[in-house]
């Protein structure tokens, strides 16, 4: 997956927590910690309109992946879809 195509919403029981935030003009690229995986997102400022307030370390966001941007790999690193 890219990092483009993960999609953050706050929510406070969320399934990971926002560690860095970094303003990129037009987006925002967020680090956030789900588990002990660490993902970058990259999210439109236009797409957090609508948040209480924009992201901030400490959040607590869920993660989902467009799913007609998905790619899944075997464990030969072939990919199978």
């Amino acid at each position: 997956m890219r990092p483009e195509d993960l999609i953050v919403t706050p929510l406070d029981a969320g399934d990971g927590v926002v560690e860095l935030v970094e303003l990129l003009g037009p987006r925002y690229a967020l680090i956030v910690r789900v588990g002990g995986h660490r993902l970058t997102a990259v999210v439109e400022a236009a797409a957090v309109a609508g948040w209480r307030r924009p992201p901030a370390p400490g959040d607590s966001v869920t993660i989902d992946i467009r799913q007609d941007h998905a790619h899944l790999f075997d464990e030969a690193q072939r990919r199978i879809a």
